[in-house]
């Protein structure tokens, strides 16, 4: 069986209607809790330590 190709770009604007949508999914909303209030924006950097720290 072959696989289909997959392509990854970043979000855009008109994904938003569908990233809601999954994100409201029971089975996806137990493990998704968001870290700040739906429309604000990140800020701050992440503690040392973390992955994403460089």
């Amino acid at each position: 069986m072959e696989l289909p190709e997959v392509e990854l770009r970043p979000l855009r604007r008109a994904d938003l209607p569908l990233l809601a949508r999954w994100l409201a999914e029971p089975l996806v909303s137990r493990w998704w809790r968001p870290t700040r209030p739906p429309g604000g924006r990140c800020g701050g950097r992440a503690p040392p330590g973390t992955p994403t720290a460089s």
